[in-house]
């Protein structure tokens, strides 16, 4: 049930981000090490993004 529960929250995370689908494939059709390698993707370019604008 922890795998269940931390999928949904990463897939809600990424889905507040913007994003809706790795490729052709949805969120939900993702397995957790490939929601969880999208997630850090998605933070790190967020990081990026702050840094570049000097927050």
């Amino acid at each position: 049930m922890e795998e269940l529960q931390r999928k949904d929250q990463l897939i809600h995370e990424l889905l507040l981000s913007g994003v809706y689908k790795k490729g052709n494939r949805h969120l939900f059709e993702l397995s957790l090490s490939d929601l969880e390698s999208v997630y850090h993707e998605i933070k790190l370019k967020e990081k990026f993004i702050q840094i570049q604008k000097g927050e």
